[in-house]
Parts: C-alpha cells; structure tokens; sequence
C-alpha cells in the first residue's frame, strides 16, 4: 500500500511541469554571486523604477508558478521539439552566464548582447516548456 503511494507520487513529481525548471532555480542560486557586479542584486535594481521592478516580479512569479500546474511529457512529436528546445535555451543560458563569469574582460561579455544574453536567452526555453 504504501510503496503504491509512494510509486503514485513520483509518477506525479517526474511529469510535473515544474520540473524542467528546477536546473534553472539550481542554477540561479548556485552562480548568482559570481555574476558581474552589474548582474547582483543590490546594483541591478538601481535606478530602476519601483513599478518596473514590481511588473517584473509579479511576472517572474507567474512564470514560476504556472508549470505546478501541467503535466509534462515527450512522447509526442511536438513534445519532443519543445524538449529539444528547451535544452538548448537552457544550454546557451548557462553558456551566457558562464562567458560573464568565466571572461568578464572579453569583446562578448562587454557588448550589449553578450552582457544582456542572460536576460534575452529564458525566452528560448520558456518557449521549450510551453
């Protein structure tokens, strides 16, 4: 009975939608202090006006929160597409942040679409996952 619940969960964790975004959580919270002084928090929300930080979190919180909401899978073609997608969104965002961390100094970490790849690069894939 009680290994059946448990079976029962974790096939309800492993196609839960948030579960493509727990890399990106991971990924955030591990590497956030190695960013660019730009990129940490107490310079990048300078100057940036109160209702544009507030739209922005209300949201990053939307976002977050909708995939608890789906089932996920690949067994479909469209699927699959998404998935591979998905994968490389979040292979160039990791790449972005690592170029920031790794070669701060380098022609592609001070031009405006290196230094903003972090920022442009989850709309790849957020597009995956939906």
């Amino acid at each position: 009975m009680v290994i059946n619940i448990l079976l029962k969960i974790i096939g309800i964790l492993k196609t839960n939608g948030y579960i493509p975004l727990i890399p990106i959580l991971a990924w955030n919270i591990i590497f956030i202090s190695k960013l660019p002084l730009a990129y940490q928090p107490q310079s990048f929300n300078h100057d940036i006006p109160l209702f544009i930080i507030l739209g922005e979190n209300i949201f990053r919180t939307i976002i977050f929160v909708i995939p608890l909401f789906f089932k996920m899978s690949i067994e479909e073609p469209l699927q699959r597409k998404g998935f591979a997608t998905y994968l490389s969104g979040v292979t160039l965002y990791f790449l972005s942040w690592l170029a920031l961390i790794y070669m701060p100094d380098t022609a592609w970490s001070n031009n405006i679409i290196g230094f903003t790849a972090p920022a442009f690069t989850p709309i790849i894939w957020l597009v995956g996952i939906s």
